[in-house]
């Protein structure tokens, strides 16, 4: 790896490093993994990235890709992924018994449907016809997803994949590059888990091991959509969709019926096999089909 590679990166893991301490700290003194500072630090990667980027004095937005009608199509990608392993994660948990489906979930009067606690633009309230209502829920995941994104969203996108993951993968390979921005972005979390965040049963084996994995999953997810669109606005949305199906899986299932370990585990297994079929299919126009470590990024 060339000199100055490695000293932007290491730049960066100091900075993120630090920073991440200040919210950490005050949401361990809050007592709760839910306070207000985890919004703060979302955006530590973002101000991380930004200050590096100073530090070597190139400005701090160019080279990420701004214009999301550049590649709207893939904003829909990301958006409708999560919603597809979401699908098959509650199939599974369903029919393997690892969870109870909640019947008050899907209300239905005759021909109209409505999902429970699952606020809608166009009304949502009652029950609507079958196919209004999928647009209507499409609809309102989409504007959502758009509102999460630029207030949470894009300040972690903006760190792993705007400034992190074009240097990691220059300096080691596509492949190589997407599982170390993974890994890191994963143990980045640990201190949120070791708190009861996301395992609460099993906080340092979901911390060290599950985390870690879900993490080089979704890194190999987002990643490919960005090397494929070279529009920032893109992972972003997929890390929003991400987050945002965490009500879905919560209403759809019947409370303290759920599996925690073999649910667990069963999702972190779709969202790395979603990873390897994005790194597998999603490669850049241009891309050498027989080397995926060398086809342009975006930078």
């Amino acid at each position: 790896m060339e000199k100055h590679l490695k000293k932007d990166i290491l730049t960066f893991l100091a900075l993120v490093t630090v920073l991440s301490a200040i919210p950490y700290i005050l949401i361990y003194v809050d007592g709760d993994t839910d306070s207000n500072w985890v919004m703060l630090l979302m955006w530590i990667p973002a101000l991380s990235g930004i200050a590096a980027r100073l530090i070597r004095k190139k400005s701090p937005f160019k080279g990420i890709g701004w214009n999301p009608l550049k590649s709207f199509k893939w904003m829909l990608v990301a958006m409708v992924i999560p919603l597809i392993v979401t699908v098959v994660y509650l199939s599974l948990l369903f029919g393997l018994g690892l969870a109870e489906f909640d019947p008050g979930y899907i209300i239905r009067d005759g021909n109209k449907v409505m999902l429970a606690r699952m606020g809608m633009i166009f009304g949502g309230g009652a029950p609507q016809n079958v196919f209004l209502y999928a647009g209507n829920f499409l609809l309102s995941f989409f504007v959502g997803n758009l509102l999460y994104v630029v207030t949470f969203a894009l300040g972690e996108e903006y760190g792993w994949r705007g400034y992190l993951q074009p240097l990691l993968t220059e300096g080691f390979g596509v492949k190589k590059g997407l599982f170390f921005v993974g890994l890191i972005w994963g143990y980045w979390h640990l201190p949120g888990i070791l708190m009861g965040h996301n395992f609460p049963d099993y906080p340092v084996f979901g911390g060290l091991i599950l985390m870690p994995l879900g993490c080089i999953g979704m890194s190999y997810a987002f990643g490919s959509v960005y090397n494929k669109s070279g529009i920032i606005w893109m992972p972003a949305m997929f890390h929003s969709a991400f987050n945002m199906v965490s009500d879905i899986h919560g209403g759809a299932i019947m409370e303290g019926t759920r599996n925690a370990l073999g649910s667990d585990i069963i999702y972190v297994c779709l969202w790395v096999l979603a990873g390897w079929l994005c790194f597998r299919f999603l490669k850049p126009a241009g891309a050498d089909k027989g080397n995926e470590e060398e086809y342009e990024l975006p930078h």
